[in-house]
């Protein structure tokens, strides 16, 4: 047996030196741009904006200058590894690198105010948005592993996406896994950018399987379009008009989601038009990435939703007609939750259901004031739900009714809608 060439040495080497110059970079920089947050002395994990004073003063030249950087260290990965962890990983440090380089030289009051917590808030963003960039890669060497290692491997991601997502609050600072006040990572990374993707990715791949159908006809080619475009569009609109999405889908958004599934599933047409052995199973591996990123992430949504609901619809509700009959028969009403136990009113003060693990820990606000009170619980995206009674000491029996009869959902007047607000 022949020794191997000194360059067939080398090559071995080059992968894990790439990979450790791509991490070291997104240091370098996190360390470099991010404001210097040292507050009575250096720590070796906070930014001390030591290339501040160097770095470009415009947002656009930083981005070009370090992006590229970023970019060449990530096509090198690509050419000399075939592994799709590292792909992913070098995809997310080109997206860890824009949005250090966004906050620290555009924008550094988030990260002035948040501290360590917008640091990992913007590692976690850029391996979320990457994962979902690179899914496709990433489950078609799932689907290459043994049955027990496929579970083993994607049931804890499957299971911690979903307690993630579900824990979409800024306003309850002993929540879960909310890393800091304002939930970017569940609300951009999750939310918005990773099930519009991985729907994108399911849509690409319902299109290249009825493409991939002899013989292939124009009919065949527009039914592929419509069923690519209909996939992540009914998700935007489905997601915005329950509430899923934090935002109702509009004609730009429609109209750009549709231009971009068209474009992959022309690029990714384009790509196999020489079919081979192994055109089968990446097309498998499109569809397959779309199903494994958009499953746990929609059932995290809807989850997250109906914990909004059931909170204000059905615990809030049982509070709010205890206190109603514990005020009819005392005349006030009364100073903590737990004398409506006492009194009968209520087997047990309920809590309100926001996150997996919510429990003990997660508890109804409750202020009286005498003849009125403020009721509040932490909700979804950054809301604090506040139910007030909606009558004054000195209207009539007939005002009050009216009252109670135009809110016909909880009989007060709510902070919050029957369904979590749109951000924007």
């Amino acid at each position: 047996m022949s020794a191997p060439s000194p360059g067939a040495t080398w090559t071995r080497y080059i992968t894990p030196i790439l990979g450790i110059a791509a991490l070291a970079y997104v240091v370098l920089l996190h360390h470099g741009l991010g404001p210097n947050l040292a507050l009575g002395g250096n720590r070796w994990w906070m930014p001390s904006g030591f290339l501040s004073d160097v770095a470009p003063e415009s947002l656009g030249v930083g981005l070009a200058l370090f992006g590229l950087i970023a970019v060449a260290l990530a096509w090198a990965l690509f050419q000399t590894s075939r592994s799709s962890v590292l792909r992913w990983l070098a995809i997310s440090q080109v997206l860890a690198v824009g949005l250090v380089v966004s906050f620290g030289i555009g924008s550094s009051m988030a990260w002035s105010f948040f501290h360590w917590r917008w640091s990992v808030s913007l590692g976690l963003l850029a391996l979320a948005v990457g994962a979902a960039l690179t899914a496709p890669l990433l489950a078609g060497a799932w689907s290459r592993l043994p049955g027990w290692a496929r579970f083993a491997s994607y049931t804890p991601v499957f299971l911690g996406l979903v307690a993630f997502e579900r824990n979409v609050t800024g306003t309850d600072p002993m929540l879960p896994f909310a890393i800091s006040p304002w939930p970017v990572v569940q609300i951009f990374g999750l939310e918005v950018l990773g099930s519009w993707l991985a729907t994108t990715w399911l849509g690409a791949g319902v299109g290249l399987i009825i493409l991939g159908h002899e013989p292939r006809s124009t009919l065949r080619s527009t039914l592929a379009v419509a069923a690519a475009v209909a996939i992540p569009l009914c998700w935007l609109g489905f997601g915005g008009h329950f509430a899923l999405l934090p935002f109702r889908t509009g004609a730009a958004a429609i109209g750009l989601a549709a231009l971009v599934v068209v474009l992959l599933l022309g690029a990714l047409a384009w790509a196999h038009r020489k079919p081979d052995e192994a055109t089968p199973s990446r097309v498998r591996a499109v569809l397959l990435g779309g199903l494994l990123a958009s499953a746990p992430l929609l059932l995290g949504q809807t989850l997250t939703l109906l914990d909004y609901q059931t909170t204000r619809e059905e615990s809030a509700l049982a509070v709010t007609d205890a206190l109603q009959r514990f005020i009819d028969r005392e005349g006030t009403f009364p100073d903590k939750l737990d004398e409506l136990v006492v009194a009968g009113d209520l087997e047990e003060v309920p809590s309100p259901r926001i996150g997996l693990l919510s429990g003990a820990d997660e508890t109804f606000s409750y202020q009286s004031f005498g003849t009125g009170y403020i009721l509040e619980f932490s909700a979804p995206r950054w809301i604090q739900c506040a139910y007030n009674p909606p009558w004054a000491d000195d209207l009539s029996e007939e005002e009050r009714a009216e009252f109670e009869a135009e809110d016909v959902e909880l009989g007060g007047a709510w902070s919050c809608p029957s369904k979590p607000p749109e951000l924007w």
